[in-house]
């Protein structure tokens, strides 16, 4: 504050000969006596194609060999900067003075970035509120050397490009995404409290153990022993799945899988058969499948592929199959069931 005190005098009264240049990238830190007397210029951020192309430029007159999945690393990395794009291309042509090509791996190793894989899996286990997994995830995360903070850029940044993707499809379910901005808001939250904060480990692994518990309640939050699906408790779990869809609200989805027959061809494979003349429930299903598949991998911690298809038979006869109806309808709601006919 008695800096910027001391610069005023200077700008109210300038000599003749000078012209103060102020350049800042936290116009938020400058106080109003400042900018009032100041023609504030706001500039853009680069688009990452713009830094992209003068990298190639650069390394063109260096004589550099680097692939184009590295330029884009380091391009997203700038967050729009060419200054910080050339220095981190510096670093990185540098460390690999050796090396006859620059690629991905070496800017992953030398920015402190981590792959895309690691990202999608963390994330993927934050949804699914995995703890065991996630206290896993961090341990490697911290012991790796890698910059805790980078890590949380590369992961919001992520989030937001799948959460822009997902409102690009038709057949996303809505709340898949709100799950996503959710965690994304959760995760700007822990960027900036490690900001501030010291010990960065147990913030950011108490801030999203938080984050778990909150969303998921005791009782939903899967358990490490039954997290991976077996051939003898998948199908336990595809009964609990329906039920849960119902419960949540998710009737359609619900009904959907309660008037499929489901078979376990193996642990990943599941078959998903509906009766002849049962073509909008089968057009139903092959519509929302990506989006069950996520819903069933967040409930039950197994990744399956299904196989839909549409029977060439009626399963039952109409009496027969109103009372499978009427059972597993008892079976998932409770209580009584009446029938009304009209």
């Amino acid at each position: 504050r008695e800096a910027f005190n001391a610069l005023l005098k200077t700008l109210e009264e300038p000599p003749p000969h000078v012209i103060f240049v102020l350049a800042t990238t936290e116009i938020n830190k400058l106080p109003e006596t400042i900018l009032s007397r100041c023609q504030v210029l706001e500039f853009k951020r680069l688009p990452p194609g713009v830094i992209i192309e003068s990298l190639k430029e650069i390394s063109k007159k260096e004589n550099i060999s680097i692939s184009d999945g590295a330029l884009k690393i380091i391009a997203n990395k700038a967050n729009g900067s060419m200054r910080d794009a050339i220095s981190i291309f510096e670093q990185v042509s540098t460390y690999t003075v050796d090396k006859k090509s620059i690629d991905v791996d070496d800017v992953i190793e030398v920015s402190g970035e981590v792959g895309k894989e690691w990202i999608e899996r963390f994330v993927d286990i934050v949804l699914s509120g995995r703890v065991k997994a996630l206290l896993q995830e961090l341990d490697a995360l911290f012991e790796s050397g890698k910059d805790p903070e980078a890590f949380l850029t590369g992961t919001i940044l992520y989030v937001e490009n799948r959460i822009k993707s997902m409102l690009g499809e038709d057949s996303s379910p809505l709340t898949d995404v709100r799950s996503l901005v959710d965690l994304g808001r959760k995760l700007m939250e822990i960027d900036r409290e490690m900001k501030l904060l010291e010990d960065k480990r147990s913030t950011m692994t108490l801030s999203l153990l938080s984050y778990i518990y909150t969303i998921r309640p005791e009782k939903e939050i899967v358990k490490e022993k039954v997290e991976k699906a077996t051939e003898e408790n998948v199908p336990d779990k595809w009964e609990e799945f329906v039920k849960y869809n119902l419960e949540k609200g998710k009737i359609d989805i619900g009904v959907l899988l309660a008037q499929a027959n489901v078979k376990f061809e193996k642990e990943d494979k599941v078959k998903i058969e509906f009766e002849a003349g049962a073509d909008f429930l089968y057009d139903m299903f092959i519509r929302e499948e990506m989006g069950i598949k996520q819903m069933y991998k967040d409930f039950a911690g197994a990744d399956v592929t299904f196989i839909p298809m549409l029977s060439s038979k009626k399963f039952l006869n109409e009496e027969d199959k109103m009372a499978k109806l009427v059972r597993k309808a008892q079976l998932l709601l409770g209580g009584n069931v009446k029938i009304v006919r009209k």
